[in-house]
């Protein structure tokens, strides 16, 4: 999506604050001289600025997402985008590529910090809410471990931070 495409799905979808009088002449006569799926085009790419800039407003407000877009930036992740828009979600605070992986290194960290303060493990039945929490992480991990069912990445890992225990 280059500025000329981004001009015309401004136009095309008819948001005022974002086209200015001249980009409405070019884009009538644009329109008036185009197929109907390049205007489908344009509409589309409208659509995906405004819900893009819908993301960056909540962004800047700390705000939590709505599950509308919620569900638009997980889709992102699934779709064909021109290098312009991955630039455009890679500039997002809240953009992640893997949020899974991302949440995993995580709560890894979150285990080896444990381990160092407390130099035990966590245990299910503590009171501490965060380590109960912690302790059902890490049995669910292990029972992936022992089934051969966690990524080997993940595994050694795993494994690296339970043996300083």
């Amino acid at each position: 999506m280059d500025l000329a495409h981004i001009i015309m799905a401004r136009v095309a979808y008819r948001d005022p604050a974002l086209a200015t009088d001249d980009d409405r002449a070019s884009a009538r006569h644009f329109f008036a001289s185009t197929t109907p799926r390049l205007r489908e085009t344009f509409r589309r790419e409208a659509r995906w600025l405004k819900s893009y800039e819908e993301v960056a407003d909540y962004c800047t407000t700390g705000e939590p997402l709505p599950p509308r877009l919620e569900s638009w930036i997980k889709n992102q992740r699934r779709g064909k985008l021109c290098e312009m828009q991955l630039a455009l979600l890679e500039d997002l605070p809240i953009w992640e590529w893997h949020p899974r992986r991302e949440a995993w290194n995580a709560r890894a960290d979150d285990l080896d910090t444990f381990i160092t303060r407390h130099r035990r493990l966590p245990r299910i039945r503590a009171t501490d809410p965060d380590e109960q929490s912690l302790g059902r992480w890490l049995g669910h991990q292990r029972r992936r471990l022992n089934r051969g069912r966690l990524d080997i990445l993940r595994a050694r890992r795993l494994t690296y931070i339970l043996d300083r225990v």
